[in-house]
């Protein structure tokens, strides 16, 4: 049987889903284009979130689409060098995960930042 917190959980995966928004289009040369930010609506209603195996699925989805709004920016290397396209993937992966806010995927990407960064 399940209980009021879980058809709650099911109601708002159902409704919400994460956009990925790249606010910060410095350097592309035109004003217009960065007012109106790309995003990627990205549905998690498929996964149980309250699970590690759904937290790693929707946090693979995110990576993923922070990897395509910001492919504009990517020059090719695979490198600290390409700044402007990690900026970009930073910055787009911070937004998602902040507005989802669900604990688990905000320690995970905490975690991924960490590790990362040294």
């Amino acid at each position: 049987m399940k209980t009021p917190h879980a058809y709650f959980n099911l109601a708002r995966l159902a409704v919400i889903s994460a956009g990925i928004a790249f606010f910060g289009c410095a350097g592309t040369g035109s004003l217009a284009w960065a007012a109106e930010p790309m995003q990627i609506t990205i549905s998690y209603a498929d996964l149980n979130i309250e699970s590690a195996a759904g937290v790693r699925s929707l946090y693979g989805r995110l990576r993923f689409a922070a990897q395509r709004v910001c492919a504009h920016l990517d020059d090719g290397r695979l490198s600290p060098a390409n700044i402007r396209y990690q900026s970009c993937y930073e910055t787009a992966l911070d937004s998602a995960v902040a507005k989802i806010n669900e604990p688990v995927l905000t320690a995970m990407r905490s975690g991924r930042r960490q590790v990362a960064g040294g």
